[in-house]
């Protein structure tokens, strides 16, 4: 459940960066892009490293 939550949260914040982008920002377009692409990745690097640290003990 939390990792549901943790997912929906992710794409949460790329929707406010995508409204705010279609506004016209180009900081908050490069963050929209930096968010759809990096955070992915970025969330399943995460959570697999506190898989392995719990399997360990």
């Amino acid at each position: 459940m939390m990792l549901l939550m943790l997912i929906v949260s992710v794409v949460g914040a790329a929707a406010s960066y995508f409204v705010r982008a279609m506004q016209g920002g180009r900081a908050a377009q490069l963050a929209f892009i930096l968010f759809t692409l990096a955070a992915p990745l970025l969330l399943v690097v995460i959570v697999s490293l506190i898989q392995s640290i719990f399997r360990r003990r």
